[in-house]
This record gives structure tokens, C-alpha cells and sequence, in this order.
């Protein structure tokens, strides 16, 4: 299993720096800031649906310890850096005989990659394979145009219905009013 090589070459890595030889640098990522400008923008833009838009902590632990306890409690290497949890339904029509298809998803995950070089792991790709057979969306997002664009044609797709329901119980939460409160004080300042 892939999980299993990961934590074979992290502990290699390990006996290598005390043996006196340095171990590997890791590049450093920009994702995280893509990641906090994406749901910035989600938040604002789709204020009903922040709480079913949700990062899964799942980073890569140094200490073998850490590993072996978030293993356990079903840390899942290569899970997508954000899921929407909504539905969503593509209609489309085949060509010449006017029938139409639909795909549905159970949700959408999204992999942040930062710049052209910054690659899926081994990890990710396998996870993506196991999320799209079980009826689940799976993209790489790169950039907040391209996070938005995503969104954007993702939540079209999303059954009116649900999203009646999950603004009726945004609508009826009590936080909610003093959150849009406190928005415009925030947006009255700039």
C-alpha cells in the first residue's frame, strides 16, 4: 500500500539524519494560501453553504508515532483538500439520438495544486480513482479563477431542492443573523 511505503521512507529518512546524512528537503507549498483565498471567496460568495464546505485534516505527520495513532483513528493519505458536501446532477444529451444522461455526485473534492509543477502523489491519485468509482466528483484546482469556475458550475448542477432546504436551515439559524451582522461591519469599513 502506498501508505505503507510513505511511512517505510519517512522512517528511512529519519535513520539517514542520525547517521549524519541530511534528509530530503520537501519543496516548499503555496497551497495553503490558495486554499484560505478559495474559501474566502466561497464564504463570501455562497455564505448558505460555508459550514458543508470543509477541509479534512489529513497532512502527513513527521513523527512515526503520529502516524501510527492517525492511521488508526483513519487518517486516509491522498483525501482531496476540500469537500463540498452537496449533491449535484449533469444532464447532458447524446449526440444525433436526443436521449438524455445524467452523472450525479455525492460531492465534490477538491486537490489544491499550487503553480504547473506541483503534482498529484501517488497517494492522491489512487484516492481519486476509489472517490470517482464510488460516485463522487474529483478535481485539481490550481487557482481561485479556476476554483471558481469550478464552484460556480458545480453548485448550478445542485438539485434546487437541496438547496432550498440548506438555505431554509441557514435561514433559521440563529448564529446566521449575527453573522450577516457582523459581515456588513465588515464590509461597511473598506
Amino acid at each position: 500500500m502506498a501508505y505503507s511505503k510513505d511511512i517505510i521512507a519517512m522512517l528511512d529518512a529519519k535513520a539517514s539524519a542520525s547517521q549524519g546524512e541530511k534528509p530530503k528537503r520537501r519543496a516548499i507549498q503555496h497551497e495553503g494560501g490558495l486554499q484560505i483565498q478559495c474559501v474566502s471567496w466561497f464564504k463570501y460568495q455562497y455564505p448558505a453553504f460555508t459550514k458543508l464546505l470543509f477541509h479534512a485534516k489529513n497532512e502527513a505527520s513527521h513523527s512515526s508515532r503520529k502516524v501510527a495513532i492517525d492511521a488508526a483513528a483513519g487518517v486516509v493519505p491522498g483525501v482531496p483538500d476540500l469537500i463540498l458536501a452537496l449533491p449535484a446532477v449533469y444532464e447532458e444529451e447524446k449526440q444525433g439520438d436526443g436521449c438524455t444522461w445524467a452523472s450525479s455526485f455525492f460531492d465534490l473534492g477538491i486537490e489544491m495544486k499550487f503553480g504547473k509543477t506541483n503534482n498529484q502523489t501517488p497517494a492522491q491519485k489512487e484516492f481519486q480513482q476509489f472517490y470517482e468509482a464510488s460516485g463522487h466528483k474529483y478535481v485539481v484546482v490550481r487557482s481561485l479563477d479556476e476554483f471558481m469556475s469550478v464552484v460556480k458550475d458545480y453548485i448550478q448542477h445542485v438539485p434546487s431542492d437541496i438547496i432550498q432546504k440548506v438555505k431554509a436551515v441557514y435561514d433559521s439559524d440563529p448564529i446566521t443573523a449575527a453573522n450577516k451582522n457582523l459581515l456588513n461591519k465588515i464590509t461597511n469599513k473598506k
